[in-house]
């Protein structure tokens, strides 16, 4: 049943809400989803959303708030008494996410993470499960061993390498929580300095990313950050801050490579090793650092 066919079950007001709401948003979704993925991928999308839009409707749920607790009040409801299995809920959570991030223009695996982390305190224990479920695959928690290194590494780098890349580089997958990879690949045009934001990429595992719906965030910067581009791009970048198409981090041949920024997030925590502190830093930790901070 598509998304109108499903709606004239309901009443004119409520079809009169529905209109004015995430209906045209979903439809313009499905729309441009429509043959660029695969046919069980479209019709699970346009049956789960369209549950989803109608069920915000019929309960005059406030789009102003936090999408992940949109969601998690939905799956706790219309899912609650059903039997679905957990893989089937964690596909329903995957689905959800790609057309909320579209929606307030997020990210889809932030949001993903954070439904699963509000799910983890559910009180119905398979909805608990789900959540964990998620967590897990993503390996967002650290031992507390590593996250005291990692927070030993970020006070060493503000003490003693501020304004370097290396420096930039960490801050910037703190501020964003980032994979590596995305931030490797900003461009200086992807930096508002004077506002304080940045642009930054969408995984393209990401249905919502995977067929152009949305492919960049807007993320804000600290005010640490902020003054640590300020030094890294007056002294060390190299390359003409003109050059809107330009890396932002950069080496003298260009972008760096992701081995180069992992080296150097290595080479900068070596000095915090010890038989105590025996794990490397590396920029998939520092990630999981980042996540785990919304979680914790």
């Amino acid at each position: 049943m598509g998304v109108w066919e499903l709606m004239t079950s309901y009443s004119p007001r409520l079809l009169a809400r529905a209109s004015e709401g995430l209906v045209p948003s979903l439809r313009t979704y499905l729309d441009c989803i429509a043959g660029k993925v695969p046919d069980s991928t479209f019709y699970s999308h346009k049956s789960v959303l369209s549950e989803f839009c109608i069920w915000i409707d019929r309960h005059q749920i406030e789009l102003a708030t936090a999408p992940e607790n949109i969601a998690v009040q939905f799956l706790g409801s219309y899912l609650l008494n059903s039997n679905y299995s957990q893989s089937t809920v964690r596909g329903h959570v995957s689905t959800i996410s790609n057309f909320l991030a579209y929606q307030y223009r997020r990210d889809p695996q932030l949001l993903k993470i954070k439904i699963a982390s509000a799910l983890r305190e559910h009180p119905d224990s398979s909805l608990q499960d789900v959540g964990d479920s998620i967590i897990g695959d993503t390996e967002t928690e650290p031992n507390s061993r590593l996250s005291s290194q990692i927070h030993d590494f970020i006070t060493t780098l503000r003490q003693h390498q501020f304004g370097t890349r290396t420096h930039v580089y960490v801050e910037i997958l703190l501020d964003t929580k980032s994979r590596p990879e995305q931030v490797r690949q900003l461009d200086f045009s992807d930096l508002n300095i004077d506002n304080g934001q940045i642009l930054v990429g969408i995984s393209e595992t990401y249905v919502v990313r995977s067929v152009g719906l949305l492919t960049k965030r807007v993320c804000p910067l600290s005010a640490t950050t902020l003054e640590a581009l300020n030094i890294y791009l007056e002294y060390e970048r190299e390359g003409s801050i003109s050059d809107q198409r330009s890396p932002l981090l950069t080496t003298y041949d260009g972008r760096p490579s992701s081995s180069t920024l992992r080296r150097s997030v290595k080479q900068a925590s070596a000095s915090l090793a010890s038989e105590n502190q025996p794990q490397a830093i590396v920029p998939a930790k520092l990630w999981q650092y980042a996540i785990y901070k919304i979680l914790s």
